[in-house]
């Protein structure tokens, strides 16, 4: 091959390498702001995702969180148990009646959040939005029970 050729393959291959490593330096510096921008939880109002749609005030009810945040603890608790090769029927009995009566107190406080919430729509915003959670809880039992059926 000429001089020539050689040069402008050598000039094509670095201008390539060039874009493709700025490229990378370009997306590790900046997707980790982007990432934090989108996962960012505004202070007030609902996450960015939500487009204009409802945002259950559950998510920022601090109540309802550290409740969650009990009842998910309980069941760790009673997985974690129940894993342990002597399994202590009476201490497995008490944390499942610890588990429910968390899961008790988080339904509760996210039922009487919902009526307040409830009260601060109109009639057509509560039909749209109760009635699409009602369309997947179907969806979420149809697809339970396709899976109990196949087993």
């Amino acid at each position: 091959m000429s001089k020539r050729v050689l040069t402008i393959l050598l000039l094509i291959s670095l201008f390539l390498n060039a874009g493709i490593i700025g490229g990378l330096i370009v997306m590790n510096v900046f997707r980790h702001n982007h990432i934090e921008h989108h996962y960012q939880r505004p202070p007030d109002g609902p996450p960015p995702n939500n487009k204009g749609r409802f945002a259950p005030p559950d998510r920022f009810d601090p109540q309802i969180v550290a409740l969650r945040d009990s009842f998910i603890k309980t069941k760790k608790e009673l997985m974690e148990e129940l894993s342990k090769d002597p399994v202590d029927e009476a201490k497995v009995k008490a944390i499942i009646e610890k588990s429910v009566e968390a899961q008790s107190k988080m339904e509760r406080a996210m039922g009487y959040k919902m009526l307040e919430w409830r009260k601060t729509m109109s009639a057509q915003e509560a039909k749209e939005h109760f009635s699409s959670k009602m369309v997947r809880l179907d969806t979420q039992g149809e697809k339970n029970n396709q899976r109990r059926k196949v087993k």
